[in-house]
């Protein structure tokens, strides 16, 4: 059995793995820690012992977490499940939702706020109501900012790439400065 598929998760892994759990609500725990990990490596321990403190195991809690998710009656719901049923943040609950609903969400994340200069405000905020509202402000407003006619994982990679692209300008003219 081949695992190449973990080397470029985004291209090899996710969109299999979002269409397969959209059809059986189905979600392997190496493919979720796969999720955790591209969201942000350095705090997979930190989602892992959260993970914990539900008292079962790491593949009990993501197949919990996926019949969650899954049984869920809309988008607002499943947000709500992930940050106030299993204590994720905004950032890391729409970047598993993003996986698993690709056509639906996109990534909350800091780059893309310094990109739209908007929103930066939801980084710590708990569930709500509200925040929902903000969350798809937030993403029309991301899509606003991009070209026309990009799917929303194409709008992240957009507002991310431009974000890199932009610190990386800066880097350079720092060590010119030297």
């Amino acid at each position: 059995m081949s695992n190449s598929k973990y080397a470029n998760v985004e291209t090899n892994l996710f969109p299999a793995l979002g269409n397969e759990f959209r059809a059986t609500g189905k979600l392997d725990p190496v493919d979720f820690l796969a999720i955790l990990t591209w969201k942000a490596n350095r705090s997979r321990t930190k989602h892992l012992r959260r993970l914990q403190k539900y008292k079962m195991s790491f593949a009990d809690a993501v197949e919990a977490l996926a019949t969650d998710v899954f049984s869920a009656e809309d988008d607002a719901m499943r947000l709500k499940i992930l940050m106030s049923g299993w204590d994720f943040r905004l950032a890391t609950a729409s970047a598993i939702l993003t996986v698993l609903y690709p056509d639906r969400f996109t990534v909350y994340d800091v780059r893309v706020c310094d990109e739209i200069k908007a929103y930066h405000h939801l980084k710590d905020r708990r569930y709500s109501s509200w925040l929902w509202s903000q969350f798809l402000g937030f993403k029309d407003a991301a899509i606003a900012a991009a070209p026309a006619d990009l799917t929303l994982r194409e709008v992240d990679h957009f507002h991310w790439g431009n974000s890199w692209f932009r610190d990386a300008l800066k880097v350079i003219e720092l060590q010119r400065s030297r």
